[in-house]
């Protein structure tokens, strides 16, 4: 199995932790503001901070600083947009308007979904 930055490994541990932790956890006992603005500055903050995280994680998963940590790098930040652009198309096509999307939680929940899906390939894929 070629995996650049043991996404498997990580992607499988951490995927496992949260189902457990949901489960033990349980449902919301009470709703917040959902329009609350705080909440998508967070979103974003958070967000960035991830990305900025995944790209290192990533590049440095190469062990050199040559081309192919450039391509593994640009892989991942092509894979956390076209993630993030893809899930808010769709939640905006499901939801039958821009009205009804919290745009900043499918923007960074898109864009977190296209970094874990590129973990595993993104030293050995090219970007073209």
């Amino acid at each position: 199995v070629v995996d650049t930055a043991g996404g498997l490994v990580v992607e499988t541990c951490s995927g496992i932790t949260a189902l457990v932790l949901c489960f033990f956890v349980g449902p919301r006992t009470k709703e917040g503001d959902e329009a609350d603005p705080a909440r998508a500055i967070l979103h974003i903050i958070g967000g960035a901070l991830l990305w900025v995280g995944w790209l290192a994680f990533n590049g440095g998963s190469a062990y050199t600083t040559g081309a192919r940590a450039s391509m593994t790098m640009l892989n991942t930040f092509l894979a956390g947009s076209a993630g993030s652009l893809g899930w808010f198309i769709t939640a905006a096509m499901c939801d039958m308007g821009l009205q009804h999307v919290n745009s900043t939680f499918h923007l960074v929940g898109g864009a977190i979904s296209g970094l874990v899906a590129a973990t595993p390939s993104s030293g050995y894929v090219s970007p073209l």
